[in-house]
């Protein structure tokens, strides 16, 4: 169940309204113009903003993370959206918001200085929630760490106790991801023959998402494996024509990086090295460091 209040403000809903002391000279409205003038204005081409407060609850049964999956829904006050934008004979400018503080928010501005240049800039964040009630026996005392209690590694290789009674030790967490995406692009005419193109995308990726481990058929692992990865692009590229021909000459590169190379988590069955029932901890290797550089030129 979800209840949101909202209060918005139309800033240029007002600007057509004529004054009320010409009034008299103009002539009558006919009937079209009449139901006009009535209609709601479009809230998309005109200065606002939204301002509300929400407040979401949920029963016992709700399974909230699916609820949310790709939003933030969480209480309070929110920025919901904001609108600004001006249009001259020589150039438009506009400035966007959504969701403004939550993780799901969104900013944007576009310039275009008609005939000259035309750029734009993004920022947005996309979360991705797996689960709000999942539990663990693992604790992480450093990235791409997971460590069990001792003393449940060392009760269950003993028989002193089983893997079923050490899961009331379980602790819950939220599982999920986080993605920020910071987008600009850019398009110069330096002669009426020649553009310049320019562009530039990081993408971060943080959080945790479901992963598995194995030290053999009786004894497979479901892991929060930690992600904490970065990918960069860059672009530019001149572009040259005219009425008999053109040219374009280009750059595109792509650099993937991640801060977390290696995953290594404990056996919860053993807290020693047997060479016949398995090792007290598995390791492996995580997504690899890449990069990409290519050149491109082609005429007509």
């Amino acid at each position: 169940m979800s209840v949101r209040m909202i209060a918005a403000s139309l800033l240029a809903a007002t600007l057509g309204v004529p004054h009320a002391g010409r009034a008299q000279d103009a002539p009558a409205p006919t009937a079209e113009q009449s139901v006009a003038a009535t209609a709601a204005p479009d809230i998309m081409k005109v200065n606002f903003f939204d301002l509300g407060l929400r407040a979401t609850g949920y029963t016992d049964a709700s399974d909230e993370a699916r609820h949310q999956r790709y939003r933030d829904l969480r209480n309070g006050a929110t920025l919901d959206a904001f609108r600004f934008s001006r249009d001259t004979a020589t150039h438009w400018f506009a400035v966007t918001a959504d969701h403004t503080g939550y993780r799901d928010q969104r900013y944007t501005a576009s310039l275009n200085q008609f005939g000259r240049l035309k750029s734009s800039v993004e920022w947005n964040q996309t979360p991705l929630f797996f689960s709000r009630d999942t539990l663990t026996l693992y604790s992480s005392p450093s990235p791409g760490v997971l460590r069990i209690d001792d003393a449940i590694q060392r009760g269950i290789e003993n028989k002193e106790t089983t893997l079923a009674a050490a899961t009331g030790q379980a602790v819950p967490f939220d599982m999920r991801l986080k993605r920020s995406v910071a987008d600009f692009k850019l398009t110069y005419e330096a002669t009426p023959h020649l553009d310049l193109d320019l562009t530039l995308k990081h993408t971060a990726k943080t959080g945790s998402q479901p992963w598995a481990g194995s030290f053999g058929f009786g004894n497979a692992v479901e892991l929060a494996v930690p992600v904490d990865t970065r990918t960069t692009e860059v672009g530019g590229a001149l572009e040259w024509s005219n009425q008999r021909g053109s040219a374009r000459v280009g750059y595109d590169g792509s650099f993937f990086r991640n801060d977390i190379d290696t995953l290594v988590w404990d056996n919860p069955l053993r807290i020693t090295d047997s060479p016949t029932a398995g090792p007290s901890q598995g390791r492996m290797s995580l997504w690899p460091d890449s990069s990409l550089n290519a050149g491109s030129a082609m005429g007509t």
